[in-house]
Order: C-alpha cells, then structure tokens, then sequence
C-alpha cells in the first residue's frame, strides 16, 4: 500500500518538543512556523496529500505568506491541497503514529478540522497584472512583474535567483515605492520566444512582513486585470 505524504506546520518549540519525543515518522514532514519557506518548497517538491498547521499559528504574518502562496500557485495539485487545522500537535502525532503502525493512511484516515473559512476567502489569494509602467529592481537588476499579490510575486529576470535566497526588491509606479524583503521559493530559465529575444528567468517570491497596506494601495492603482487561479 502507498501511503500519502503529511506536512505538519507548528510552533518552533512545539516542534523541538516532538523531535524530542521520537515523533520522526517517515510519511511526515515537520517544519517550524520560522521554516515556512522550507515547508513550502518541500510542498513544491513532494506533492503532500496533506498539510496540517497548529491552530495558534493561524492569522500570524508567516501563515498568510504560506497560505497565500499554497493557494495561489499555479500547479492545481498545489493550490487544492487539503489543508486541516490541529489545537493539540502531539495528540494529531500520536494518531497518526497509530495509523501508521496499523499500516493505514494517515493522510485518509485523520480528520482534524479544515481550514476556516476566513483564512480561504482571504483578499492575499488574488493575484494582480500590472500596466507597464510599474518598474521593478531585484537586488539591483532590472527586471518585469509578471503577476503581483499581497503576500509575494512571480518576476522575469535575466539571472537565476536560488531557491530561499532573500532579495530586495523596489517596485515603483512613479507615485509610489515598494521596498520589499522576499524570500525566492522557485526559480526556472525559460527559453527565448524566438531568435530576437534573449532566455530568461522567472522566479517566484514570498514577501517578508511586507506592509499590506501599502501594497493594498499599490495593486488597486496599478491592476490591469484580475488573474484567475485554476
């Protein structure tokens, strides 16, 4: 039988606790609130069936960066994850070691209490185009906003940017300055349309504490059109 992979999200002392206490089980992956970049990637790469987060986490800076980036990817497999929420880590672990023990699959079988609704809904899950005259720098090159949200970016580049790589990056629109500390979550070379156009590269970004009211003020001037998620 293949056994669905679980991503659990919690508090750093919560984590060490359970590090611990031997909860290391081979179909869950653990990762503290201050790793949510390396959760994320580890979502991009492993296809989890499940991603389950500690219910004290929920509305904190880094959940929304995590949940805005989840719910907006452009893979489906992604952006339709079963999220499930948990008050009490350690008794969620004890079950799923218990399923785990009996051979079944604790991505099938665990319940938990899904995402509520006010963290689904949330404005950060829409992603905005941009008119052409909003200019962009990364670490000082010139680049393009291929799409902008409230909780990060996608960017075409001429360089490659490593995956969780902090940049800065300054959007302006000639009215305003964004000034944004963000963490790189993908990077891939795309090849040139034709012999006239150079390669390039797009990279995608999750903003760190970025202030949500100047980027709020920012995409509703600048918005070309809404770009709707699969």
């Amino acid at each position: 039988m293949t056994t669905s992979l679980v991503v659990l999200i919690a508090s750093a002392a919560v984590v060490d606790r359970l590090k611990d206490e031997t909860y290391i089980l081979k179909n869950v992956l653990m990762f503290a609130d201050t790793d949510v970049a390396l959760a994320f990637q580890a979502i991009l790469r492993r296809h989890p069936s499940l991603v389950v987060l500690q219910r004290d986490l929920l509305g904190t800076p880094r959940m929304a960066e995590l949940l805005g980036q989840i719910r907006t990817d452009p893979d489906p497999t992604i952006s339709r994850l079963q999220i499930r929420v948990t008050s009490n880590v350690k008794d969620y672990m004890q079950l799923i070691s218990r399923l785990e023990q009996a051979g079944l699959d604790a991505a099938l079988e665990v319940s938990g209490d899904p995402l509520p609704s006010e963290y689904e809904d949330q404005q950060w899950a829409r992603r905005f185009r941009t008119h052409a005259g909003v200019e962009v720098q990364v670490a000082g090159t010139a680049a393009k906003l291929a799409d902008l949200s409230l909780t990060g970016a996608q960017l075409i580049l001429p360089r490659y940017l490593r995956p969780n790589q902090q940049v800065r990056i300054l959007i302006t629109d000639g009215q305003q300055v964004l000034s944004l500390a963000a963490t790189v979550v993908r990077s891939s070379m795309e090849p040139a349309r034709d012999s006239a156009t150079a390669p390039h590269y797009r990279a995608g970004v999750t903003f760190i504490d970025a202030d949500r009211e100047a980027l709020e003020t920012f995409c509703a001037r600048n918005q070309q059109q809404d770009r709707d998620e699969p």
